[in-house]
């Protein structure tokens, strides 16, 4: 574990050890049985994936007639049944590196459906029209598609609101965990558990899903968190986060006054 502290030092960005899902095996994904259709209107989808192939498809999140891939390490999204596809229109996804990775949708004409990649907008301005209804969410594969497209690689962090979120928004959140009951979220797996094979959804709506073929295992992700003094010393192995401890519980002491002598003798 290591932290790394900001120019203010009131916030550690680290890259951390975090519990992740690997996807290894063919057909290996994650199914999250809903009711609810998520994409149907106005949305974001959001995860960090770590991606082992260079070419081919590789599927993220699928949801009904709906989506969310890499296709020769280019982001897309796409309505299957008309062909609709909006793609990433420079500086495709590094393979074999972690990216974070999001879809946002606020309309149905050009320019409202937007791709992210590491928190900046990059797509060629596509069009998605309305969307059809899907229920349950896969993640790595569309029950429709080839073994072939199933991704292969690691995946955390996966989260969907029911808002589109603009790139201050995805900038604002992207390296931090996220609590649950943010305005406007709707699903959130952080793929955290690290054992079992069910992952659980931290929103109220507690869309928990069902793991197949996947396996757990453990990566080094950029996510950040904040933390106070004594949490910096526990967890700390960089000098300037002991300097950073020291210096608040400096603060923290009431200011003493001045206390002047005047020197002299005593006589008996």
């Amino acid at each position: 574990m290591s932290f790394t502290t900001t120019n203010n030092g009131e916030k550690t960005t680290k890259t951390t050890l975090h519990s992740v899902l690997l996807f290894n095996q063919p057909e290996a994904h994650l199914y999250i049985p809903s009711d609810i259709s998520y994409l149907e209107s106005k949305f974001t989808i959001e995860a960090w994936i770590y991606s082992t192939i260079n070419f081919g498809t590789a599927i993220i999140l699928a949801e009904g007639d709906n989506i969310f891939y890499l296709e020769d390490n280019q982001l897309k999204f796409q309505k299957k049944s008309s062909g609709e596809t909006i793609s990433s229109a420079r500086d495709s996804i590094i393979p074999n590196t972690w990216n974070h990775v999001a879809v946002s949708k606020s309309g149905n004409k050009p320019g409202e459906t937007q791709l992210y990649i590491n928190g900046k907008q990059n797509d060629n301005q596509g069009v998605i029209s309305k969307l059809s209804a899907g229920k349950g969410i896969y993640i790595g594969v569309h029950p429709s598609s080839a073994a072939h497209q199933s991704f292969q690689g690691k995946i955390s962090e996966i989260r969907l609101w029911n808002i589109p979120r603009s790139q201050v928004d995805i900038e604002k959140d992207l390296h931090n965990r996220l609590v649950g009951n943010e305005p406007g979220l709707v699903g959130y797996w952080s793929l955290s558990e690290n054992s079992g094979n069910t992952v659980y959804d931290k929103t109220q709506n507690a869309k928990n899903g069902n793991i197949y073929n996947a396996v757990w295992s453990e990566s080094l992700i950029p996510l950040a968190c904040s933390l106070d003094p004594k949490e910096r010393l526990l967890n700390s192995n960089k000098i300037e986060d002991y300097a950073y401890l020291f210096s608040k519980l400096y603060e923290s002491q009431a200011p003493k006054q001045n206390v002047f002598f005047r020197r002299g003798r005593i006589w008996h």
